[in-house]
């Protein structure tokens, strides 16, 4: 049966487990550190970064992919973050900053990051519209507006912003530390709902994508794999084209092959199930992501956790959660040395003081 073959091949796991190789963790991000620039929040890495010249939105965006391969300009995606940023941005004595936007061709805004634009806190609540013959991507966040909203500079209706500020800010998708993933591709065939299952016996779960590092690295896997070259992921999408990963996030990361997943009629009563495959017409050494029937028989890809990455995800939770209840500062272990630094000067002034007091009471009996 398809559980025995599951159970014979997960004897033999040694061999088909890997560990990620791309990406940065929060330690990797805050290594050479200069001025505080970069810290951590929930899963990602900013820099706050200063260019004396200025740079306009496309080009600060180009900088941030140049810098770290993956991420760009700052995007948005819950109030957490926002007022995250805020906060940040006060804490640097910064006003203003654009964000990673652009128009499209419909008349609306997207990011460039391509995450979804969930979250929106524009200035009054309206964004500016083509109608208020006012369209363009010049988009800032301002630290003096009411809940710091997002406003348009500029005048008119534009595809590009020509304004440039000297700050901006890189936003970078972290990973866990190494060795906190362990991936197991099944050479077995079946239905997507019955791969989710077979996952789950071993508390294990489809594997979520969650941005191209991760794509990169399944790709090599299924490389060396060499007989395996398209599996069931843990994404699936409603009648509503909303796409979820199994963990019920809302899929951030996608990169869809060619004509998926608007092209694709997929005939379910429930929804459609997602693939992935490393044959890519790109040919950019990672896979993309296909629109399949739920019950089409495919081998697909297991994920679990390790302990290391159950506990960096509780120390990231933990240390976000100061920033949401009290209004203090994530996760920054340069913040610690730095406070610790500033207690222990005003513990030595305290004892240099009394050192001096001593001296001078010494040198008054001496007098005497």
């Amino acid at each position: 049966s398809t559980m025995t073959k599951l159970l014979l091949i997960f004897s033999l796991l040694v061999a088909f487990i890997i560990k990620p190789s791309h990406g940065f963790t929060c330690e990797d991000f805050l290594l050479d550190n200069k001025q505080d620039r970069k810290i951590c929040f929930d899963d990602f890495g900013y820099d706050f970064r200063h260019e004396p010249f200025g740079l306009t939105i496309e080009e600060a965006n180009e900088e941030c992919e140049d810098v770290y391969g993956s991420g760009g300009l700052i995007s948005i995606q819950n109030e957490d973050e926002n007022k995250f940023l805020i906060n940040e941005l006060k804490y640097r004595k910064l006003k203003t900053v654009f964000l990673g936007m652009k128009t499209n061709d419909e008349g609306s805004y997207e990011w460039l990051d391509q995450s979804p634009m969930i979250y929106t806190n524009w200035e009054n609540g309206r964004r500016p519209t083509i109608e208020d013959e006012f369209l363009n991507p010049c988009i800032e966040i301002d630290v003096t507006a009411t809940n710091g909203s997002w406003s348009a500079l500029g005048e008119g209706v534009s595809e590009s912003c020509p304004l440039v500020k000297t700050d901006y800010v890189c936003k970078v998708p972290l990973i866990p530390p190494m060795e906190s993933f362990n991936h197991f591709v099944s050479d077995d065939r079946t239905s997507w709902e019955s791969a989710n299952d077979s996952c789950s016996l071993f508390r294990m779960s489809l594997v979520i994508i969650n941005d191209v590092n991760e794509n990169k690295m399944l790709y090599e896997l299924l490389q060396q794999n060499g007989r395996v070259r398209k599996v069931w992921i843990g994404l699936s999408g409603n009648k509503q084209g909303k796409y979820r990963w199994v963990s019920d996030d809302l899929s951030v990361y996608r990169d869809w092959c060619p004509g998926h997943p608007n092209d694709i009629k997929i005939i379910s009563e429930v929804n459609d199930c997602v693939t992935y495959t490393i044959d890519n017409e790109k040919d950019d050494d990672k896979g993309c992501f296909s629109v399949e029937k739920c019950d089409q028989v495919l081998p697909f890809i297991c994920e679990r956790e390790t302990e290391e990455q159950i506990l960096f995800r509780q120390k990231i939770s933990e240390l976000t959660k100061t920033i949401r209840e009290n209004g203090g500062r994530p996760y920054c272990p340069n913040c610690v040395k730095r406070e610790n630094e500033k207690r222990e000067a005003a513990r030595q002034k305290v004892v240099d003081q009394k050192k001096q007091e001593k001296e001078k009471k010494l040198r008054r009996g001496r007098l005497q």
